[in-house]
């Protein structure tokens, strides 16, 4: 087995942690696990147990609605080659940490619908220049960039629902200017839309607005 590229254990009925032996598995590049509520343990014990070896070569990481649990480890050696990365639907806790920004092939991220909290700022986002999807809804999130902040990418999805944009319309929105894309109902913000959001809403297919507006 030490070949596998592709590890997909999705649509089962498996339970309990992915195991310790998996040191062989050089060549991963993909590991998919959805629809088996299967971990049963922590989102650093996950990681502790991906073979180290496959690190540089992983690329996709589908873990949602798996039961992990616990905070994102502070600390992580770079996953640098990860263009996806899914950790949506668990139980996941604590700051979003800063080695996400140093994903720099990430193109889809999405932690939306854990308990996370703290902030996130440029420092999470600006190495992130091929990201398109960023999925970060129900969670207790604030955003705390400067106003002047231009994102680096070409995002086309943002899904904010839940954080914490507001009170004022955040400016950084305003260089955003692929998005198809964009929800940031329920996010804190009490302002008036200004005149620039036209002109940047101008591609977005899917709005989704704060519902309090002065």
């Amino acid at each position: 087995m030490t070949s596998i590229v592709k590890l997909d254990l999705s649509t089962n009925r498996l339970v309990g942690m992915i195991p310790t032996n998996l040191e062989n598995l050089c060549s991963l590049e993909e590991f998919f696990v959805h629809g088996n509520k299967m971990m049963n343990g922590t989102i650093t014990e996950f990681f502790q147990r991906l073979p180290s070896c496959s690190w540089n070569k992983l690329t996709f990481v589908y873990l949602p609605s798996s039961n992990l649990t616990g905070s994102l480890p502070t600390k992580l050696e770079p996953l640098r080659n990860l263009i996806w990365l899914y950790l949506r639907g668990n139980k996941l806790i604590g700051p979003v940490p800063l080695w996400i920004g140093e994903l720099t092939k990430l193109t889809e991220l999405d932690l939306s619908y854990n308990k996370l909290e703290g902030f996130i700022h440029e420092g999470h986002l600006s190495g992130l220049k091929s990201l398109e999807i960023l999925w970060l809804s129900n969670n207790a999130i604030a955003f705390t960039m400067n106003s002047t902040w231009v994102h680096p990418s070409n995002l086309t999805d943002i899904e904010l629902w839940s954080c914490f944009l507001g009170p004022r319309f955040p400016l950084w929105l305003r260089w955003l200017i692929h998005v198809e894309h964009l929800d940031i109902s329920n996010t804190s913000i009490s302002d008036m839309v200004p005149d620039w959001f036209w002109i940047t809403a101008s591609t977005v297919k899917i709005l989704n607005m704060p519902t309090e507006q002065n």
